[in-house]
């Protein structure tokens, strides 16, 4: 995961504590970016992993939903392509 996520160079590995749906606590592995900015550039194959990640782990769709939102947000390129692995409606046509 260190080289997949550019550990040290673009993201900080950090252990964090995060709540299950039970309501138990459990120690984490996560990737925190070090110089946070605009416009940080994703592949479709890294954001389907993600995606997929968090659908084998029964994360709330509204949460997926989210995560996606957010990588449309930088990645535009991606936008239809996830809005449709997805289901989010493109509100630039509104």
């Amino acid at each position: 995961m260190d080289a997949i996520e550019g550990e040290g160079t673009n993201y900080i590995r950090q252990t964090i504590e995060v709540e299950k749906m039970d309501g138990s606590t459990v120690k984490a592995l996560t990737y925190v970016v070090k110089d946070r900015k605009a416009d940080i550039k994703t592949s479709m194959k890294y954001v389907k992993y993600i995606l997929d990640g968090m659908k084998e782990h029964n994360i709330p769709e509204a949460y997926c939903r989210y995560v996606a939102s957010q990588a449309i947000a930088n990645n535009h390129d991606l936008a239809q392509e996830l809005q449709i692995a997805v289901g989010i409606k493109d509100r630039s046509a509104s």
